[in-house]
């Protein structure tokens, strides 16, 4: 789209520059930064109407000397019609210019200018377009310059970070980038001024009312700013941009913004996939860790210093579990929930090392800390992101391990964090630490007496769900998790009371259990608990 401003003249550029001596500006002060397309002389009572809007009008005032009447409506009608300033001869055919035509040209901001009896229309013209044809030329040129300039920052093996910073340079207005959260992930300030207007609260009430493609006037600290919100273009982590100049944003700029918006998103983009590229590193290392127990002191101190986890005082693991809750999942909807959380962590630590891996529906990072209350401003923000996100078909739960030492205790922490998705039916974040009843039985998985009575009593409902193609491990685990609620359970396994109740008729049948007795019931419960617990669910 080309720039009004390289096909116009304001109305204060013409008095100025094109051969206007001597005139008056008497009227509508307020329009001299109209926009002049032509100018022309107008010396017939409907030539008005003929007109497009964009005129700046010569007259002497001969096509309403029999008509004084006329006048009165001149300005209402050049209103309507666009123009944007007139100019009369002083004295011409209009000895006096009235004063009810002034007030409309206030009211209007439509400039009257008064000319000399003694002006000559060929000079003014002639003056007006060679004034234009400069200004095209002038635009031409700063347009190639711009996109030769963009065309660099496309081929640069610049970081989406110092795209911002070419931009900005390009054209002499601040810069703020922000996610989907409205997070800030990248800015760049040509006036120190300018954070006062991000600041403000003006702009922070547009950016939340998403007040985009308008450029906004804001007046902060007695000074006049403008201020401009752009979409991005991509599906990338970056969602807006907003940019903040002295001056009103010209389509020149605008352009260029957009354009530059468009670059800064496939490096942001490109750099994302480099990211999620080494999380399957992180990966790695973090599988090599918890299937190795004798990876030596050196592999221990090496990863510590790399990660800079000795610079914490603990570390912690953080489960993050997608689940599907209708009764016949959509596994893709899952998928695309955890791929938005891996961009989730990815973003969130960007300046943080940590581990990862997923089992599952479930993603578990292992992180260094300093205190807990880190952990509950981290989930606080994630889930923020995830608001922005929202799938109502998805319920998304949280487990938190308890704090340890070092990297050597991520073992620990895995565990932890896979006990806590035992309770996620219950609580959208569940803390370790507050699992009293898990405390007690998790000492049990060492006990070799008690293993075998879990193994004899787990494997027979193991295996006639594999037989049959049943849902007996889950049926009991769901029971509990819903207080043996008959109702709430069929419910969250999306069957017939009457099938749940030949369900768990079949669990007494096969382990010799009986529900009824506080001794069936708590063999039951303490089994289905240590199944969890020890990871025979993955």
């Amino acid at each position: 789209m080309q720039d009004l401003v390289s096909n116009t003249l304001s109305v204060g550029e013409v008095l100025n520059n094109v051969n206007f001596e001597r005139y008056q500006l008497i009227a509508g002060k307020g329009g001299l930064n109209n926009r002049c397309r032509h100018m022309i002389i107008l010396e017939t009572p409907e030539g008005i109407e003929w007109l497009q809007g964009g005129e700046f009008l010569l007259t002497s005032g001969f096509a309403f000397k029999d008509n004084p009447e006329a006048w009165k409506t001149v300005i209402v009608r050049a209103h309507k019609m666009g123009i944007a300033a007139i100019a009369i001869k002083e004295k011409r055919y209009l000895s006096k210019i009235p004063q009810e035509m002034i007030e409309q040209a206030d009211k209007y901001n439509l400039p009257i200018i008064l000319l000399p009896i003694d002006s000559i229309y060929t000079d003014k013209i002639a003056s007006f377009y060679e004034a234009l044809f400069y200004i095209k030329n002038e635009y031409l040129v700063q347009a190639k310059n711009m996109d030769e300039r963009l065309l660099n920052l496309v081929f640069d093996k610049n970081k989406a970070d110092e795209v911002i910073v070419g931009i900005s340079g390009l054209t002499n207005v601040s810069i703020v980038v922000y996610d989907e959260a409205f997070f800030e992930i990248s800015s760049c300030l040509v006036n120190e001024t300018h954070k006062l207007v991000f600041e403000s609260a003006e702009y922070k009430d547009l950016l939340n009312k998403r007040k985009f493609g308008k450029c906004y006037r804001l007046e902060v600290d007695d000074k006049t700013y403008f201020v401009k919100y752009f979409l991005m273009p991509s599906d990338g982590v970056a969602s807006y941009m907003c940019a903040a100049g002295d001056m009103e944003i010209s389509i020149l700029q605008e352009k260029a913004l957009q354009y530059g918006s468009m670059i800064f998103s496939l490096k942001e983009k490109k750099e994302e996939r480099q990211s999620l590229k080494e999380i399957k590193l992180k990966r790695s290392i973090t599988e090599l860790i918890l299937n190795n127990a004798n990876l030596g002191e050196d592999f221990y101190n090496s990863i510590e210093y790399d990660y800079s986890w000795n610079s914490k005082k603990g570390a912690i693991g953080l489960v993050i579990t997608s689940e599907d809750t209708r009764k016949f999942s959509v596994n893709k909807d899952v998928q695309k929930m955890k791929q938005y959380i891996y961009r989730i962590i990815n973003r969130i630590f960007e300046k943080i090392e940590y581990l990862i891996t997923e089992r599952q529906n479930s993603i578990i990072v292992f992180f260094a800390i300093d205190s807990i209350e880190d952990m509950d401003r981290l989930l606080k923000t994630i889930k923020l992101y995830l608001k922005k996100n929202y799938n109502k078909n998805i319920r998304i739960t949280f487990g938190i391990s308890r704090m340890y030492e070092s990297i050597r205790d991520v073992l620990e922490m895995y565990n932890d964090c896979m006990i806590t998705r035992m309770f996620d039916k219950k609580y959208e974040i569940t803390y370790y630490d507050s699992l009293d009843t898990v405390k007690l039985v998790y000492p049990l998985k060492d006990d070799k007496q008690f293993t075998e009575y879990y193994k004899k009593t787990i494997d027979v409902l193991s295996d006639y769900d594999k037989k049959y193609g049943r849902e007996l491990i889950k049926t009991l685990k769901y029971y509990f998790d819903y207080n043996m609620n008959m109702k709430d359970t069929a419910d969250s396994l999306f069957i017939h009371v009457e099938t749940l109740r030949y369900r768990l008729n079949k669990i007494e049948q096969l382990t010799g259990y009986t529900l009824d007795t506080s001794d069936g019931l708590l063999v039951l419960q303490l089994t289905i608990k240590l199944h969890f617990i020890i990871g025979d669910n993955e």
